[in-house]
């Protein structure tokens, strides 16, 4: 894989691309991303994006075991003090 255009490279394998790199060198900065697993985006000397495909994946994974705990909630929550139908809430809100 080419590393032309890479402004720099950590100890960790993060390349840093400047804003204009990164857009001239789009595939290039995906390949990065797919091998090392992270690259820097940097405009006027300013980080303005992080691409790193384990953190995605580790903050899609807590997502949705949020989502999945909050919907548990809610069913146990409906289970103990009983619910009511959209047609029953409608009328109670108002909005029928």
């Amino acid at each position: 894989m080419a590393t032309t255009g890479v402004i720099s490279k950590t100890d960790d394998e993060t390349r840093t691309y400047t804003a204009s790199q990164a857009r001239q060198k789009f595939a290039d900065l995906l390949d990065e991303v797919a091998s090392s697993g992270r690259v820097i985006v940097k405009r006027r000397k300013k980080t303005v994006a992080m691409v790193d495909a384990e953190w995605l994946e580790q903050l899609e994974r807590r997502v949705a075991e949020s989502e999945a705990d909050k919907a548990e909630r809610a069913r146990k929550h409906l289970e103990k003090n009983g619910g009511k139908d959209l047609e029953e809430f409608e009328k109670e809100v108002g909005l029928t």
